[in-house]
């Protein structure tokens, strides 16, 4: 399960973040990808064979038919070729949420990650990304499994950004509603768009969320709590990075506690759902800043900033480094749930670590490239500094 939010302020900035919720053994890496259909990371999941005779032939047809063109910074889960959430080198930034329909799903179908990253490559702005959605629903169809464990088939909603303008896009087969967002929204995993979308393919304006939501499951995905509270949050958000604290969120509670009612998931004992890694991209003046933590639970993880320029520069954004580096600090953050003064350590680090880099890049539209992968460079080898503290400590 996840939340992908999304705020424009009156200064001309805005903001897009997501957290991807995922089975909390699943390794999810950060990679500046090529649009090209090369998976560098090998199949580790048992998944593929079924993803590689059902789905793979249809992702091949729906490539060739794009033709896409931009490279993408993307957070993946390893087995497969879509992506979470990620970000173009255009500027436009994609998330997705299961959302659970009675609506017919397409064996053969796309997986929404995998719309998601064909979107992501062809797009050169936030409509362009919902018109090459929409098309590929229409054409492909939506379906597949989607888990890392057992056996998870769902519809998507999609959030989308880019340094001007969000749409939202709900689906429900190869049904779809789009509405334009004009000062903030969060999605989660539930339908929200009723009567107030600007672009549908049915034939009369229904109500979307009534229409097509099997609510039973949000019993299950407490999709309208999380998805009500970041509404909240959202509403009085003052400034960009400063969101990072609702990506890092329990809702009711200060220490995490398992639960799907969380922003910041930690695995409940009965759905085998956590945040296995969380995105922020900070729009300014037609520039993008990214905020990545390439690491599990968010609360007890540092967002790094990014750029395509560092990215294209650095190893670590590509396989097999950047596998290594997701373990290292999944082992990181599984040492500070079991040690609590080595994590009220940690904290205090993680304050100290990105007030300092959140400053040195508070006007990061007025750096040149060099000035910001510089910066960029020695904010991460600090963050190794700490990740290595917490590993032998």
């Amino acid at each position: 399960m996840c939340d992908t939010l999304y705020k424009s302020f009156a200064n001309g900035q805005s903001v897009f973040a997501k957290n991807s919720d995922r089975d909390p053994l699943e390794p999810q890496v950060t990679e500046i990808a090529a649009p090209s259909l090369v998976i560098d990371q090998p199949y580790i999941n048992p998944l593929r064979k079924q993803y590689a005779q059902e789905n793979i032939p249809t992702l091949q047809k729906a490539f060739f038919d794009l033709s896409p063109s931009y490279q993408a910074i993307i957070s993946r889960p390893t087995w497969i070729w879509g992506a979470e959430m990620g970000v173009n080198e255009k500027g436009v930034a994609i998330g997705n949420e299961a959302v659970f329909s009675f609506a017919r799903l397409e064996k053969n179908g796309l997986l929404g990650m995998d719309i998601l990253r064909l979107a992501l490559h062809g797009a050169a702005n936030a409509l362009e990304a919902v018109e090459i959605i929409t098309y590929l629903l229409q054409n492909f169809g939506q379906g597949g499994n989607g888990a890392f464990r057992g056996k998870l088939t769902y519809h998507n909603s999609f959030l989308i950004a880019d340094t001007t303008s969000a749409y939202v896009v709900e689906t429900a087969g190869k049904n779809y509603a789009v509405k334009h967002v004009r000062d903030f929204y969060s999605i989660s995993n539930v339908y929200t768009l009723q009567k107030d979308y600007g672009l549908s393919n049915a034939g009369r304006r229904i109500n979307f969320r009534r229409h097509y939501q099997a609510s039973i499951y949000n019993l299950f995905t407490r999709g309208p709590v999380r998805r009500k509270f970041t509404m909240q949050q959202l509403d009085i958000l003052q400034e960009p990075f400063a969101i990072r604290s609702i990506m890092r969120s329990h809702i009711k509670s200060q220490e995490p506690k398992p639960s799907m009612a969380s922003i910041c998931m930690h695995s409940p004992r009965m759905i085998k759902s956590q945040t296995t890694a969380s995105m922020i991209v900070q729009y300014s003046e037609q520039q993008m800043l990214i905020w990545t933590t390439l690491s599990p639970l968010p609360c007890l993880s540092l967002y790094k900033p990014l750029t395509f320029t560092f990215a294209r520069e650095n190893a670590l954004l590509r396989a097999p480094k950047n596998l290594d580096f997701f373990t290292q600090r999944y082992r990181a953050t599984k040492k500070l749930l079991a040690d609590g003064s080595l994590k009220e350590k940690f904290l205090q680090w993680q304050k100290d670590f990105e007030d300092s880099c959140y400053q040195q890049l508070n006007d990061f539209q007025q750096k040149t490239q060099e000035q910001l992968s510089s910066i960029i460079a020695e904010c991460w080898d600090r963050e190794q500094d700490i990740i290595n503290s917490i590993i032998t400590n």
